[in-house]
Order: C-alpha cells, then structure tokens, then sequence
C-alpha cells in the first residue's frame, strides 16, 4: 500500500500580475477531463488556497495538473463552472481542511445538453451504466444489449 501523498495528484495555478507572482498548488484527489477541458476535479489544502482557486475557476484561468505517473497537463474549465466547497475536521488538528468540488457546466448539464457523462464504469456498474444511458437518451433498449454496445462504445472511445 503506497503511502497517501503517493496517491494523490497536484494541481498547480500560477498567476503574474505586474509586481506579483502568485503559486498556488493544492492536492487532487479526483479527476475527470477530456482533452484540455475540465470536467470534474476535487482538491483539498488550506482556506486560502482553495479560495484562490475558486476565483480562478470562475475566472476560467488555467491550471497544471500533475498526474500520480508525472505526467503534466495544462487544463482548464470552460464558462459557466460550479464549485462546491466544504470543510473536512480532522482530529488533532485546530482549522479544518478545505475541500473543493468544481464541475464544469457541461457535466453539470448531464444528459441534457448531448452529452452524457459516465463517471464509474466498472463490470460491476455496467448495468446501472447502461439504464442510466438508456434513460438519458430516451431509447427502447433491451439489457441484454448492454454489453455489445457498451464495448463497441468503449472502442469507439466514446467511453
């Protein structure tokens, strides 16, 4: 079992305004995004960091986000994102830990605007993923069709 820093991304958010270089860099736990866009991405660190990346998701700024292999990528969300911030206690610890949420509008959208977003696609949720696709789309659809087209999908990198 790896230790839990070892498990967790970075995001890094770099801003220069004249006199000012501002870095801000905070933990990922999760990540969704396809291409440049952001669809979905949790962080955690401290009250102010996790302030200044709330402004600037709905600044639409972009971030660098460091992947658990090394791997880098400069994303960024596109208009109209949410954020959800709470608080997570911890124990023996005086400020809690900030936690932020933000969804692009698109998957906020889910369903609604062509595009339907799958999030947890294992052998054990293929079902669910399946009814929940089916019902998104409004299609008659038998379940026994579920895998077939589920693959072709994945294949098809539609998935």
């Amino acid at each position: 079992m790896q230790n839990a820093h070892l498990r967790l991304g970075r995001l890094e958010y770099r801003r220069n305004s004249g006199k000012t270089d501002t870095r801000i860099s905070l933990h990922v736990d999760r990540y969704v995004g396809e291409g440049d866009d952001v669809h979905l991405i949790s962080v955690f660190g401290g009250d102010v960091e996790v302030g200044a990346i709330t402004a600037a998701v709905h600044e639409r700024h972009t971030f660098t986000v460091t992947f658990l292999d090394g791997s880098q990528k400069v994303v960024g969300f596109g208009p109209d994102a949410i954020c959800y911030r709470g608080s997570i206690h911890l124990q023996g610890r005086k400020q809690a830990l900030r936690h932020l949420i933000a969804v692009s509008n698109s998957l906020h959208a889910n369903g609604s605007a062509g595009r339907t977003f799958i999030l947890h696609l294992e052998p054990d949720t293929r079902e669910l993923a399946w009814a929940t696709l089916v019902s998104f789309l409004g299609l008659p659809a038998d379940p026994r069709w579920s895998g077939p087209i589920l693959k072709a999908m994945w294949a098809e990198k539609k998935i």
